[in-house]
């Protein structure tokens, strides 16, 4: 029998953020509209992002806040700790040319995340972090160095069903 999991894509362009600069940038989005409450999904997302000045020396980490549990297994206190992390940024470098490098994350680039429910917060940022033991947003690598450029960024809700791997 064929799978009939509801997908919901959510896509963010950096140009209509709320409030915030591209590397801590707030969205709004009524998630109650569009996704069903204590349902678990597996969240995927995909990333492009415009020319930056990059020369791979650093990572870039996506995460986001959706108020949504901080343990995977609430109901004890040993449940796996979760975090707001949903994956990385490919640097892609172009040698040799001015300001064509860019940040991106293809379908196969990252795993899903698993989400217990819904967003809770309406209101949320996405947040891109270096990977330094003390994370900081992100910079690229130019002389005077900037946050990422604009960008779009879909967001894939798939609901989890009971049998699903």
């Amino acid at each position: 029998m064929a799978n009939k999991c509801k997908i919901v894509n959510v896509i963010l362009n950096s140009n209509n953020k709320a409030s915030g600069a591209n590397n801590q940038a707030t969205y709004y989005m009524a998630w109650d509209t569009i996704l069903k409450d204590n349902t678990p999904y597996k969240l995927h997302f995909t990333y492009m992002g415009g020319a930056n000045t990059i020369t791979g020396s650093k990572l870039a980490l996506v995460y986001a806040d959706f108020n949504t549990s901080n343990k995977l297994n609430n109901s004890t206190q040993n449940g796996a700790s979760t975090s707001q992390m949903l994956g990385f940024l490919k640097p892609v470098v172009f040698v040799g040319s001015s300001n064509s490098d860019y940040l991106q994350a293809e379908d196969n680039t990252n795993v899903p995340t698993y989400l217990s429910h819904r967003p809770n917060n309406n209101q949320f940022t996405i947040t891109i972090n270096d990977n330094a033991s003390t994370p900081a947003l992100f910079l690229d690598n130019a002389a005077t160095p900037v946050a990422n450029a604009n960008y779009v960024m879909m967001l894939s809700f798939r609901e989890i069903e009971e049998g699903d791997d």
